[in-house]
């Protein structure tokens, strides 16, 4: 997620995510902010941000290496195809994956 991120110059995200997985990341050095109480969609999850600029701080030299490793690999073939998608207001990450998921 960070190194598509990066890619679009995006620096700031939020996802619901389900306290179990919130701490299973810190174990990784991910550093998620709760920014919000909990909801009842597909069981309990909360809104979390995170800073790209921070998470690169925080993590491991072997877990940059391979996150730029994976944003090297990912530009050539997808890069274009992110941005076009990215910068359509219409389109809908959520949507798309749940028709991807639905097939």
């Amino acid at each position: 997620m960070g190194s598509v991120a990066s890619l679009l110059e995006r620096y700031h995200g939020f996802a619901l995510i389900e306290p179990r997985f919130a701490r299973l990341i810190k174990g990784s050095h991910v550093r998620f902010e709760r920014v919000g109480s909990f909801q009842d969609l597909y069981g309990q999850r909360a809104p979390y941000y995170i800073n790209y600029h921070e998470l690169i701080t925080s993590l491991p030299e072997a877990s940059l290496y391979m996150m730029e490793a994976i944003k090297a690999r990912i530009a050539p073939k997808y890069y274009q195809e992110f941005l076009e998608l990215s910068s359509d207001a219409t389109f809908s990450w959520r949507n798309a994956f749940l028709s991807k998921a639905l097939e």
